[in-house]
This record gives structure tokens, C-alpha cells and sequence, in this order.
């Protein structure tokens, strides 16, 4: 039983959120115990963080022993959260371990959907899904990817020298994150750009060699994690299938693109057939077969799933915490649930009406950015030191930075109109300046804005604009700027000088 006068924080899970909700917890409250329940070996941490204007910045994900954290004051128990007792504050994990914890922290993080379970359908969670999905690779002609969130992105614009055919549901790439004139740019980068494959920096994949034994031939290789997976892989990860060149297919595909990128849209994957080692079968048969709700049909030898992630958070029950309709556990504005001293953040939560505001430019997405800037705040809330205010500052101005198609991308505010849905027509008015890659290559650039009531809600910026700093001061100043109109674009204009 724990000193009434030493309180024990228990944060569960090993990835960004639940590592930094650690670490910040160590520095609120250093006399205090803290467990982190890591249900892997491993942990992921954030390094190298670089501030890119006062609300951006970016950073690298890294591996690392969960043990290491012990150097910290962090105790570590390794095991598999099972149940939940918010009366007695009990955390149960899988082997009969019990945690008693004054306040808690769930940041469980969530796994991949997936069509069906079967060895030629893949996933991408881990590093260990990232290990297996590359040693697949290696012996595959052609593969369909399936999805158009972050990771069916990286995917499509790493695999270089595979054939893949990209099927998605919406009429563009990158819905979750582009409208259409985005997504256009960005397909053209695709198609035009010219990334020089020998700047791929190394994807390090720790303990690879221990862990994984490459595929021989086209047999079956063994199942993926699917239930149980561990933190997710960085925002880097897919540098390394820029090195996967699979097998060469001497029988050519359907209307397959120079670039060997294929992009089916608005249709769905309607049914799979999984032919197994069949000696009698020709040898450039493929093993899996999928049929689209549009008609057509592929032959190919992987599916890539990438059709978003459900949450870690079946092992809690609906009666001790309240959830969301996708099974999130619902958080307030200090990253509480509905049950006294436990808290969640990151992937794992959803963020509950509390949150919304009048004005804010800020809105939930599962990003490595949110995971760790959820987590933090967490662990200032459950210190004592986080207020809903505090909300004020660190969740004021959605931002976020990463690549795709080789090409920076910077998204600012409300730039597709979150939680604009229900402005009258004529309100809101959008600018574009768009690059073309196919003349100027990797120069091009795409910016797009978003403006309601002659207000700035929101930027795209695709490519070194250097706009992003000057962006974010226009959107959290609120200026006027409908004397500009389009002309808010024209490069020839110095906007850090006018609004300086």
C-alpha cells in the first residue's frame, strides 16, 4: 500500500503520449512515485526538437529500451493492462499483477484496422510491422494498397520500384489531410518529382537482425502482429521502402503509370481470395486476388491495409469509463476521463464537447504532435499545475509539419474549414497559388489559405515557402485582411514585412 503522504502515478502505455506524460510527470513532482505499464521492451521518446515558429516545431521519434527509463525515477512494469477498478483506483494487468495508483494516465495509443486476418495482408503499426512488411516486400511484383490517410501516403510515395495499385475511397489522394487542389500538387510531385534516393537518410530498426527472419521465395511468411502491437513507428519510417525493390514482373499491368503507381478512386476493396501454395497453380500466378466494388479485378502478392487505427481501450469497460462513438475514451479540457483521477491522451482519447470554443484555431487529429503535446499536458493536470486555461496556449493553433511525395508539407489552423461547417455561404473564401512540378521539379510550391469573414483561419503550405511563420501570426492576430484578396499570395509581395 503506497504513503498517503508519496503519491503513485501510474501512466500506461510506452509510446509518445505515455513517455512523455512520464518524463513531465518526474518534473512536476519529483518526490512522487511513478509506474509506466509498458506492454513491449521498447519505448518511443521524442529528440532533436527544433521550434520552427512560436506554436511549430518538429522533431524525430526514437526508440529506446523501456528500461532506460528507470535512470529517470520512472519505475517500469512490463505486462498487459486487462481491467480496470476506478473505485478502489486498481489497474489490473494480464498475470494477476495489481497497481494500486492515486491518479492515472491511459495513454494505450490504438492498432490498425484490418481487412481479415491472413499473412498476405499487412499492416503498419510498429517496428516490428515495418521489419516484417519490408522482408515481404523483397519477394512481391505487385502489391494494392488500401486507405488514404497519413500512412497510405508515405507508402505510395515510397515504394518507388514496386508496382502498386492505390485504392481509395475518395475522389482524391490524401483526404484526410487535403482538399482537392492539395492533393492534385501533390499527385504531380509524385508523378515529377525527382528525390535523389541516395540522400535516404537510414531508417535505424533496433534488434532487426534478432528479431526477424527473412522470407525464402514466395511462401507464406508468419502473421503480423494484429491485436497486441507495440507504439507506433516514427514519422520517418517509410524511408526506408525506398530501398525495397521487390521482384521484377516480366507480364505488364493494367495502365500502370510510368512511376509504377497506379491510383484507383471512389472505389472499395469488395471481396479477397487467398490462394495458398497450390503446385499446380502457373508460376507467375498471383496468391491473393482482389475484387473492387467498382468491377475491376487484381491479381497481386500483398494487400497494405492502411485504413486507419480503434483504439487501445477494449480491456476498459463503458460503465467505469465513458467513450466515444468510435470507442475512444472520452477526455475533458485537463485530459480527464469520466472516472475521478484517471486520465488518457494521445491516439487513445477523443477529445469531448468541452473542448469546443468560439474562435479556436485548434482541432484533434492523431498526430505524433498531439500525442506529445496531450501527454504533457496530462501530466501538468494530474500535478496540480495544468489548468483549462492553460488550454489557452498550448492547444490555441493546430500545427503541424511533415513530409509527403519528398515535399514539406506545413498545415496551419483550420486550413480545410474544421468546425467552420456551419458558416453561411460567402463567409469563407479560399486563395491557391500553385507550383507546377512538372517544369519547375522540386521547386514547385503550393499555397493555399483559408479566410472567414476576411479573417485567417487557416494555411497549406506544400513545399519551402518560408510562409509558415508569417501565417501564424495572421491567423492568431485576427487582422482584417479583405483589402488583399488574392493578391495575399503574390510572391512578390514581403508579408513579413507588411505585418511585422
Amino acid at each position: 500500500m503506497q504513503s498517503t503522504s508519496r503519491r503513485h502515478h501510474v501512466v500506461v502505455g510506452s509510446g509518445i503520449a505515455g513517455v512523455c506524460c512520464a518524463k513531465e510527470l518526474r518534473r512536476c513532482c519529483p518526490e512522487d512515485a511513478i509506474t509506466l505499464v509498458s506492454a513491449t521492451d521498447t519505448c518511443k521518446h521524442v529528440q532533436d526538437v527544433v521550434r520552427v515558429t512560436d506554436h511549430l516545431e518538429r522533431f524525430k521519434v526514437a526508440e529506446a529500451g523501456v528500461n532506460e527509463l528507470e535512470t529517470l525515477g520512472i519505475d517500469v512494469a512490463k505486462g498487459f493492462a486487462c481491467g480496470l477498478d476506478a473505485k478502489k483506483k486498481v489497474l489490473q494487468l494480464q498475470g494477476g499483477q495489481a497497481i494500486q495508483y492515486s491518479k492515472m494516465c491511459i495513454c494505450t495509443g490504438g492498432r490498425p484496422k484490418k481487412i481479415l486476418e491472413h499473412p498476405r495482408i499487412l499492416t503498419v503499426r510498429d517496428t516490428d510491422s515495418v521489419i516484417s512488411l519490408c522482408n515481404c516486400l523483397k519477394t512481391a511484383r505487385r502489391i494494392l494498397l488500401v486507405g488514404n490517410g497519413g500512412i497510405a501516403l508515405d507508402v505510395a510515395s515510397s515504394l518507388v520500384h514496386l508496382k502498386v495499385t492505390w485504392v481509395m475511397k475518395h475522389g482524391h489522394i490524401g483526404d484526410a489531410f487535403f482538399d482537392r487542389d492539395a492533393a492534385e500538387f501533390l499527385f504531380q510531385c509524385l508523378r515529377f518529382g525527382k528525390r535523389n534516393l541516395q540522400t535516404v537518410e537510414k531508417f535505424e530498426l533496433a534488434g532487426a537482425e534478432d528479431r526477424t527472419t527473412p522470407m525464402q521465395g514466395r511462401g507464406e511468411s508468419p502473421a503480423m502482429p494484429s491485436k497486441v502491437a507495440g507504439q507506433a513507428v516514427g514519422p520517418k519510417w517509410s524511408r526506408i521502402l525506398e530501398t525495397v525493390h521487390g521482384v521484377a514482373d516480366d507480364k505488364k499491368g493494367p495502365n500502370l503509370a510510368s512511376f509504377n503507381l497506379e491510383i484507383v478512386r471512389e472505389a472499395e476493396i469488395a471481396d479477397v481470395l487467398l490462394q495458398h501454395n497450390d503446385p499446380e497453380a502457373p508460376e507467375d500466378g498471383f496468391p491473393v486476388t482482389v475484387q473492387l466494388t467498382n468491377g475491376d479485378t487484381y491479381g497481386v502478392d500483398y494487400i497494405i491495409s492502411a485504413t486507419g487505427i480503434v483504439p487501445n481501450a477494449d480491456w476498459i469497460s463503458k460503465e467505469d469509463l465513458k467513450k466515444g462513438r468510435n470507442g475512444n475514451l472520452l477526455v475533458n479540457r485537463t485530459m480527464q476521463t469520466t472516472a475521478p483521477d484517471v486520465y488518457a491522451a494521445g491516439d487513445v482519447v477523443e477529445c469531448d464537447s468541452s473542448w469546443s470554443q468560439d474562435g479556436t484555431h485548434w482541432f484533434q487529429m492523431r498526430l505524433w504532435s498531439q500525442a506529445k503535446q496531450m501527454g504533457t499536458h496530462a501530466a501538468q493536470c494530474m500535478a496540480g499545475v495544468g489548468t483549462p486555461e492553460a488550454l489557452g496556449f498550448n492547444f490555441e493553433l493546430f500545427t503541424h509539419v511533415t513530409k509527403f511525395a519528398g515535399k514539406k508539407v506545413v498545415l496551419l489552423g483550420l486550413y480545410n474549414g474544421q468546425n467552420l461547417d456551419e458558416s453561411e455561404e460567402g463567409d469563407m473564401v479560399t486563395y491557391c497559388r500553385s507550383g507546377d512540378p512538372r517544369t519547375e521539379g522540386d521547386a514547385a510550391t503550393f499555397v493555399r489559405v483559408l479566410l472567414y469573414r476576411g479573417r485567417m483561419q487557416g494555411a497549406v503550405l506544400i513545399g519551402d515557402t518560408d510562409l509558415e511563420e508569417v501565417f501564424e501570426n495572421l491567423i492568431l492576430d485576427r487582422l482584417d485582411l479583405s483589402a488583399f484578396g488574392p493578391s495575399l499570395l503574390d510572391p512578390r509581395i514581403e508579408l513579413d514585412a507588411i505585418f511585422d
